[in-house]
């Protein structure tokens, strides 16, 4: 099986790319949801994965700060793979305890 990346990916599919985001807890990190990543990935195979990383080392900040630095890196996410928010049709968030938290602030 060819493996893609996701800039060939998203020209591939960009007016049915699904994003699916997923957010630790407090004290995780971006692997934290791995299994819970390869499991929906069985799923919805043409599924983009974003594993936020944004919070790694802060996450006893405010949940403000949490939030927005959720946000930016959705945001730098899709510019940085497609051509603008046009390209995603669908975003699904996925969070653990606290994650749930910094999803709900980031929206």
């Amino acid at each position: 099986m060819r493996k893609f990346k996701i800039s060939e990916l998203a020209r591939q599919n960009s007016k049915d790319t699904h994003l699916i985001v997923l957010v630790h807890g407090f004290q995780g990190n971006s692997e934290d949801l791995r299994l819970f990543r390869n499991n929906i990935s069985l799923l919805f195979p043409t599924a983009i994965f974003l594993n936020s990383s944004s919070n790694e080392e802060n996450t006893n900040a405010n949940i403000e700060d949490l939030g927005y630095n959720l946000a930016n890196e959705i945001n730098n996410f899709i510019s940085s793979n497609y051509e603008s928010i046009e390209g995603v049709s669908k975003i699904s968030f996925i969070g653990h305890s606290l994650g749930g938290v910094i999803i709900r602030t980031a929206i």
